[in-house]
């Protein structure tokens, strides 16, 4: 793809199309951390930066004041400006006693909120993602609903059809943000898994009282833990021969011990990253 620019010659004061490479074009204007429309890049390296970011500021018993600009009012006039109403302030720390911060944008308070969705993802200020485990498990049950209504005994579509819903309408909605959520208590993710058995046994109409493992077994699933891992794993694999993505120092940079102060503050890409680390060098 080309972009053409119009010039004039002084000699003939005609003009001529003269073609530029995008990628030559794209680079000189795109950020280095803009990872949207960008080939080897996505939503979830942001979401990684920015837990990560958090997560080392707990670790070390700090705060994070976190400002999340939504939206622009008259984004096609010639003065661009953020828009009040649709900007948001998040304290994350894990004091008992603090003092919310009073911030303003053109004369107005910007709210203070307990929580906000970023790219999907619910971040709360204590960074436990609990919040975002209910609203992850109210979207699945109502995937399940039209899951059950194709799937019905009678007239309803064979297992490997439902199966293939399943994985789209259901577990796509459980991937999306693992790599981030997934350093949640094990308790707060336990609540997703009836999300998944309940897919399972739906898909390949099996009884309520069918043991865990054989649906495992019969779908071709792992459970949702391995199945974080699974993904924490091809992440970082991904990651890790591209030095220019804007996550790749985050991951393989950083040092783990930033998050040995606070158990409660290891991301799951932590373990995953060891792991890595630790793999034979291939010559």
């Amino acid at each position: 793809m080309t972009v053409l620019r119009a010039e004039n010659t002084n000699s003939q004061r005609s003009r001529h199309a003269t073609a530029i490479p995008i990628n030559t074009w794209s680079r000189n204007l795109l950020s280095k951390v803009q990872c949207g429309f960008r080939k080897d890049h996505s939503t979830s390296d942001h979401l990684v930066r920015l837990e990560t970011f958090i997560k080392k500021a707990l670790a070390r018993k700090k705060q994070v004041l976190a400002v999340f600009f939504f939206d622009l009012e008259k984004a096609y006039d010639t003065t661009w400006r953020f828009s009040v109403s649709k900007t948001t302030c998040v304290h994350f720390h894990r004091q008992r006693i603090y003092t919310e911060p009073a911030l303003h944008l053109d004369g107005q308070p910007i709210p203070v909120k307990g929580e906000v969705k970023f790219l999907g993802v619910v971040f709360d200020s204590k960074l436990n993602f609990s919040s975002h485990v209910k609203y992850l498990k109210k979207r699945c049950l109502k995937a399940l609903n039209l899951l059950r209504v194709v799937g019905h005994t009678d007239w309803g579509a064979d297992r490997a059809t439902l199966l293939m819903l399943y994985r789209t309408l259901v577990r796509s909605k459980l991937d999306y943000g693992s790599i981030v959520y997934g350093s949640a208590k094990k308790h707060v993710l336990r609540a997703l898994d009836p999300i998944h058995h309940q897919g399972l046994r739906i898909a390949l109409g099996a009884l309520r009282t069918s043991p865990i493992k054989s649906l495992y077994a019969d779908a071709g699933e792992p459970s949702l833990e391995h199945r974080r891992i699974k993904l924490a794993f091809n992440y970082v694999l991904k990651l890790k021969p591209l030095p220019r993505n804007p996550c790749h120092n985050v991951v393989f940079e950083a040092p783990l011990s930033d998050f040995s102060a606070d158990s409660k503050s290891e991301p799951i890409l932590s373990p995953v990253l060891v792991s890595i680390l630790r793999m034979p060098k291939s010559t």
